[in-house]
C-alpha cells in the first residue's frame, strides 16, 4: 500500500510506520459480528491513517481520483473515495477526527434537503425510507447521494473553506452539536441573556442522527 503512494525513498519507512499504526488500530477495533473480511477492514484503517497524515501536512499530491489501493475484492479505492465514500458508515469511519470533520461538512456545507438526506443515511435509513420521510422520490435520494460524494470530498480535504455555524464534536460517548442563534428560526425562551448558541447533546449512536435531522428540519433556517 505504501509503495502505491509513489512517495520518495526518504519517506518510505515513516509511511510504513504510520500504516502500521492503522494496522494495530484495525486489530484492536475489528468486530467479527460485522461480517466483513479483516484484510478489507485493515486496508481501510491503514488507508485512513495514511490519508490523515497527508491531510495534516497538506501534502495531497496524489489525484483524488487516482486509484491507489485494491480492497481485496476487486475494487480500486482512491484517496478521495477511500473510507469517506461509504455504504456502511460505521464500518468505514475509524478515526474520531475524521468522523467529526465529515459530519461538520455535512452540517455546514450541504443544502437543507441534501443535509437531511445524508443525516438519515448515516442513521441507517434506506433510500426508500428517506424518500418517504422527506416526501421525495427514491431516485432523487439516490442521485443526491451520488452527487454529494465528490462535493463532500472537496471540503473534507480542505481544498474549499467553509463557515461552521453548526459545530459538532464526539466526546465521552456523546454527540455534542451547538448551533449559532443566527441560523435558528426562533429564539428559544430557555436561553439565558448573553448566550449566542444552543447545545444539543445525544448518546453516541448512529441512530441519534435521525434526531439531529429532525431538529435541524424544524429549527434551522
Amino acid at each position: 500500500m505504501v509503495k502505491q503512494l509513489n512517495i520518495s525513498n526518504s519517506e518510505y519507512e515513516d509511511m510504513v510506520s504510520i500504516g502500521t499504526i492503522g494496522l494495530v488500530k484495525a486489530a484492536k477495533s475489528f468486530d467479527k459480528s460485522k461480517r466483513i473480511n479483516f484484510a478489507t477492514y485493515a486496508r481501510k484503517c491503514i488507508s485512513n491513517e495514511l490519508y490523515m497524515h497527508f491531510r495534516k501536512r497538506k501534502l495531497l499530491e496524489v489525484s483524488l481520483n487516482e486509484p491507489i489501493i485494491n480492497d481485496g475484492e476487486g475494487n480500486e479505492i482512491s484517496i478521495g473515495e477511500r473510507n469517506l465514500i461509504i455504504e456502511s458508515f460505521e464500518d468505514n469511519i475509524v478515526e474520531r477526527e475524521t468522523f467529526e470533520h465529515y459530519i461538520s461538512v455535512i452540517l455546514n456545507v450541504l443544502e437543507a434537503k441534501e443535509r437531511l438526506i445524508m443525516l438519515y443515511k448515516i442513521a441507517g435509513m434506506k433510500q426508500d425510507e428517506i424518500a418517504k420521510k422527506l416526501n421525495i422520490s427514491q431516485s432523487y435520494v439516490s442521485r443526491v447521494q451520488k452527487k454529494l460524494k465528490r462535493n463532500i470530498i472537496l471540503y473534507f480535504t480542505n481544498t474549499k473553506p467553509y463557515k461552521e455555524p453548526i459545530h459538532f464534536i464526539y466526546k465521552e460517548n456523546k454527540y455534542i452539536i451547538s448551533f449559532e442563534l443566527a441560523i435558528l428560526k426562533d429564539t428559544l425562551p430557555m436561553l439565558k441573556n448573553g448566550e449566542d448558541r444552543i447545545v444539543l447533546q445525544l448518546p453516541a449512536y448512529l441512530e441519534s442522527f435521525s434526531i439531529i435531522a429532525r431538529f435541524i428540519e424544524k429549527m434551522v433556517k
